[in-house]
């Protein structure tokens, strides 16, 4: 029994894992937005927002719950790249370049 369970359980791509990690700790909108750009192939899929999901639950359940909103609004963000593109999710958050 126990190895049906482990079949049913989720294996996710290395890169889309470490680019997400990557993203969820970018220490700016910038670098964010710069991690996006750079692995929007894997970034603005739904298997990185499966992988949100697990963090999020996650974190819900631990010591470190406060994490939940940094990771509801970074799924939020790229939700929005996907639907109206990476340079409008993006306004806002940036300071325009004088």
């Amino acid at each position: 029994m126990a190895n049906a369970k482990q079949s049913q359980k989720t294996k996710f791509n290395q890169k889309t894992i470490l680019a997400v990690q990557r993203f969820v700790n970018s220490r700016s909108w910038t670098d964010a937005k710069k991690i996006v750009e750079e692995n929007k192939q894997v970034l603005l899929t739904k298997e990185a927002d499966e992988i949100l999901n697990e963090m999020e639950a996650k974190y819900s359940r631990s010591f470190w719950g406060n994490q939940v909103c940094v990771i509801q609004e970074h799924r939020e963000l790229l939700s929005t790249c996907r639907k109206d593109g990476i340079e409008t999710a993006f306004v806002g958050r940036i300071p325009k370049k004088r």
